[in-house]
């Protein structure tokens, strides 16, 4: 799973890395673990000033049945959220510094 974000400068705190690997489980790979690559660190062209861009991937496990678009698109809306609520336990203000 894939999530691109553009969120305001502030949530993410300026000693963070450019790529960081969030591990919530050490002892096996679940969907806790989500690798964020915060390219614009290293690379301010890519987003406002008081910006950041992210991008998060992480594994999913679910089935994906893209026969039904709905059903597809509710997957999808839940898979996000699982996304930011690990990105929140990392840089607190997260979800609510979308733009």
């Amino acid at each position: 799973m894939v999530l691109y974000a553009v969120v305001d400068r502030n949530v993410i705190p300026e000693d963070t890395a450019p790529i960081e690997m969030l591990v919530g489980n050490p002892d096996k790979l679940d969907e806790s673990e989500v690798t964020a690559y915060i390219l614009s660190i290293d690379d301010k062209t890519l987003c406002g000033e008081n910006e950041h861009t992210v991008v998060a991937i992480g594994p999913t496990f679910g089935s994906w049945d893209t026969s039904d678009k709905a059903e597809y698109q509710k997957k999808k809306q839940k898979e996000q959220s699982r996304l930011i609520s690990v990105l929140e336990k990392r840089f607190p203000g997260f979800e609510k510094a979308g733009l």
